[in-house]
C-alpha cells in the first residue's frame, strides 16, 4: 500500500526489513486521529508529454510540492506496452514547482492485475522545464528498470486555484449526500445540459488522498501474491457529495501480521513470480497479511480535489481481503451539518461536515463477518436512521449527538418515506420488509410478501409507492418487479412486471411518475403508478451485454448506467431518460485506474451540477460531463 507520495520516503523504504509482529503489539482501537492540511496554495498542473507516443498527466500541487500523480489513460512516455488488465502504480513523486522551473521524479509501475498478473515494467522519470510565456516547456527522460532509456519535449500548465474554482463553480442546494442521492432514488435534479459523447468528457482531477482498491480488483487468499500490484483493498464505498464537498469512508490495513502467515504470503510470491518482491510489492503484501483496519472518513475539494480534512480511527475493524465480497458496501450520508459513516465492523462515527470534528461513536466489532454490513445511515425526519447487518439492532440517534432514541430488529438498509414530520421508515434485509414509525420506532406493519432487501437498490420508495422485486424461485435466474401503495394501515400491491431475468441482481431506479427496472441486458421504463410497460431497452448479450451488479442513476433527463459493476472494469453509457430509452453515448471506460464492486452492491457515480465522480482503484477521479459552447 502508497502510505507515503514522496521520493524521499521510496528511499527510504529501499532499506526497510519488515519484520513479524512482537506480543505486545496493539490490538485494540486506538485514538482517533484528525489530519488537515498545512495551509498553502493548491493548484493543478497538467503536462503534455510528446516522444514515440503523446501522453498528458495531472499533477496535484500543494505549496509547491506534487501531492497526487495522474498518467490519464495509463499512457507512461517511453513505458512498456500496455498489456492485460493494466494499471499504472504511482509509487513516488517529488516534482517542485519554483517561480522560473519545474523539476523532479516520479517513480511507477506499470503492471497487469489480471490475464497476466505481473508487473511490466518499474519506471523512472526525471522532468526538467522552465518558465514560458503560457506555463513551462522542458524535457522529459524515462528509464526503465533493467530496460531501455527514452526522452522527449514536454510542456505544463500550471493553474492557480482561483482560476480553478472561478472554472468549477457548483450550483447551491444540489447534492448528492448519501448512496441513493438526494431524493433516495437514485436520481438527482440537474439543469446542467450533458454531453451525448461521454468519451469527451473531460478529466478535472485525481483527489489528493489516496484509497486502496475496491473488491472488483481485489486480492484474496487464493492468489495473495496478486496483492503486490496494486489490489489490496480499502473497501468499496461511494463518494458523495454535499455542499461543495465530497466525502468518503475507505480503510487501510493495521498492526502487525502473523509472522507465520506473511512467510507464506512471500514464499508463494516468490514461487509465482520467480523473484524477489520489490520494497513497494512487499509493504502491499505485508499490508494484506495485517490483521486490522484503520477505519478512514475523507473529505475532498469537490472543485480542486484537495484533502480538507482527513479522519483516522486505527484498528477499529478488521482486515477484509477478498476479491468476492457479497455483501452491502458501507456509504457515508451527510445529514445537515453532520457526516455519519459506518464501517465494515459495524462502527459507526459521526464527525462535523466542514472541520471533521468528533461529535459521537458506536462502536462495533473489530471482525468483519464476511458478506454483513450495513448500507449507511437515513435521514428521518430530525433522526438519523442506523441499519444495521445480519438482522441485528436497528437504532435511531440525535445526529448531533448519538443519543439512542429507538431500537428495533431490523436490516441491512433502510428506506425512509412520509410527509415531513410524519415520516416512516421501511427496513430491509433477508426478512420480510417492516414499517416503523420514524419518531417512535413503533412496529406499524410488516409486508405478506419477502421481498429482496440484501442488494444495493433492489428496493426504493417514490412519495409513497415501494417498487421492489420478488425472487420466486430461486432456481430460476430472475424475478418480478411489483409495485406497492405505503399507509399507516400496510402495503397495498398495484401491480406486477413481467418476469425479468438476472445475472447477479436486479435493480430499480426511481423518477416522479416512472420506474426503471434493470436486468440481464435490459432495462425497462415502467408507469410508477400501474406498472405499465412504456419502453424498452435490450443489448445485446455479445457485444454489449449489461452483465453483473449495475447501476443505473437519473440525471436530469438522462440515465447514466454502468453495465457491470463486479469484475473491476468498469464502463458508463447515457441513455435518453424518455420511455423510447434511447442511447445517447457509446460506452466509455473513464481513463483512470478503474475498479468496482463485486456482486450485489455496486459503487454509486453521483454526477452533480455535470460533475462526475468516480471512485477508481487508486484515488476519487473527477470528470466534467458538462456541454459547453
Amino acid at each position: 500500500m502508497n502510505r507515503a507520495f514522496s521520493f524521499a520516503s521510496v528511499l527510504a523504504l529501499l532499506a526497510l526489513v519488515v519484520t513479524a509482529a512482537g506480543a505486545d503489539a496493539p490490538s485494540t482501537p486506538g485514538k482517533p486521529e484528525i489530519h488537515r492540511p498545512a495551509v498553502g496554495e493548491y493548484q493543478h498542473l497538467w503536462l503534455a508529454f510528446d516522444g514515440a507516443e503523446a501522453a498528458n498527466a495531472f499533477v496535484g500541487v500543494r505549496a509547491g510540492k506534487s501531492t497526487t500523480v495522474w498518467f490519464v489513460d495509463g499512457t507512461v512516455p517511453g513505458g512498456a506496452k500496455k498489456t492485460g488488465g493494466y494499471r499504472v502504480l504511482i509509487d513516488a513523486h517529488d516534482l517542485a514547482v519554483a517561480d522560473d522551473s519545474l523539476k523532479g521524479k516520479i517513480i511507477l509501475r506499470q503492471v497487469s492485475i489480471w490475464a497476466p498478473m505481473q508487473l511490466l515494467a518499474q519506471v523512472t522519470m526525471t522532468i526538467d522545464a522552465k518558465r514560458s510565456k503560457v506555463g513551462f516547456a522542458g524535457t522529459w527522460t524515462s528509464e526503465i528498470a533493467g530496460g531501455k532509456k527514452s526522452g522527449g519535449s514536454l510542456n505544463g500548465l500550471l493553474t492557480d486555484e482561483k482560476s480553478i474554482r472561478a472554472s468549477q463553480s457548483f450550483a447551491p442546494g444540489v447534492d448528492w449526500p448519501s448512496y441513493h442521492g438526494p431524493h433516495g432514488a437514485n436520481r438527482v435534479d440537474s439543469s446542467a445540459t450533458l454531453i451525448d459523447d461521454l468519451s469527451k468528457a473531460r478529466p478535472l482531477w485525481r483527489a489528493e488522498q489516496p484509497t486502496l482498491s475496491g473488491w472488483g480488483t481485489g486480492v484474496d487468499g487464493r492468489y495473495s501474491w496478486r496483492a503486490a500490484v496494486g489490489t489490496v483493498c480499502g473497501g468499496s464505498g461511494s463518494p458523495v457529495y454535499a455542499d461543495g464537498r465530497v466525502y468518503l469512508f475507505h480503510y487501510v490495513p493495521a498492526g502487525e501480521p502473523d509472522a507465520k502467515t506473511l512467510e507464506k504470503v512471500l514464499a508463494d510470491f516468490e514461487k509465482q513470480f520467480k523473484r524477489k518482491p520489490l520494497p513497494t510489492e512487499r509493504e502491499a503484501l505485508v499490508d494484506f497479511c495485517r490483521p486490522y483496519s484503520d477505519t478512514i472518513v475523507t473529505c475532498i475539494d469537490a472543485q480542486t480535489g484537495a484533502i480538507l480534512w482527513r479522519v483516522t480511527f486505527p484498528r477499529l475493524s478488521g482486515n477484509f481481503q477478498t476479491h468476492k465480497w457479497r455483501g452491502i458496501n458501507p456509504t457515508v450520508c451527510v445529514i445537515g451539518p453532520v457526516l455519519i459513516a459506518n464501517d465494515l465492523g459495524n462502527n459507526w462515527v459521526a464527525l462535523d461536515v466542514k472541520t471533521g470534528d468528533i461529535l459521537w461513536t458506536l462502536q462495533g466489532k473489530q471482525k468483519v463477518a464476511q458478506n454483513q454490513a450495513a448500507l449507511g445511515a437515513v435521514r428521518a425526519g430530525a433522526l438519523a436512521i442506523l441499519p444495521a447487518p445480519g438482522g441485528g439492532v436497528v437504532r435511531a440517534v440525535d445526529p448531533k449527538t448519538g443519543k439512542i432514541v429507538w431500537q428495533q430488529p431490523g436490516g441491512s438498509q433502510a428506506l425512509v418515506w412520509g410527509k415531513a414530520g410524519a415520516e416512516q421508515v421501511v427496513l430491509l434485509g433477508s426478512d420480510s420488509p417492516a414499517c416503523h414509525d420514524a419518531v417512535t420506532g413503533k412496529l406499524l406493519w410488516k409486508m405478506d410478501e419477502k421481498l429482496i432487501g440484501t442488494s444495493g437498490s433492489a428496493a426504493l420508495i417514490e412519495d409513497d409507492i415501494l417498487v421492489g422485486h420478488i425472487l420466486p424461485d430461486p432456481k430460476t435466474r430472475g424475478g418480478h418487479f411489483q409495485g406497492w401503495k405505503l399507509s399507516d394501515a400496510g402495503a397495498k400491491k398495484l401491480w406486477q412486471d413481467d418476469f425479468l431475468p438476472l445475472d447477479e441482481n436486479l435493480t430499480v431506479t426511481l423518477a416522479r411518475d416512472r420506474a426503471y427496472v434493470v436486468g440481464e441486458n435490459e432495462i425497462r421504463c415502467l408507469d410508477l403508478n400501474s406498472g405499465k410497460l412504456l419502453g424498452k431497452q435490450i443489448f445485446d448479450a455479445k457485444k454489449s451485454p449489461i452483465g453483473s451488479n449495475q447501476w443505473l442513476g437519473l440525471i436530469g433527463n438522462r440515465l447514466l448506467l454502468a453495465p457491470e459493476g463486479q469484475h473491476g472494469s468498469l464502463t458508463l453509457q447515457l441513455l435518453d431518460a424518455a420511455p423510447s430509452l434511447k442511447l445517447v453515448s457509446e460506452r466509455w471506460s473513464p481513463p483512470n485506474n478503474s475498479t468496482t464492486a463485486y456482486a450485489v452492491h455496486s459503487m454509486a457515480f453521483p454526477v452533480v451540477d455535470g460533475r462526475l465522480f468516480v471512485r477508481g482503484m487508486d484515488g476519487i477521479y473527477c470528470y466534467d460531463l458538462r456541454k459547453t459552447k
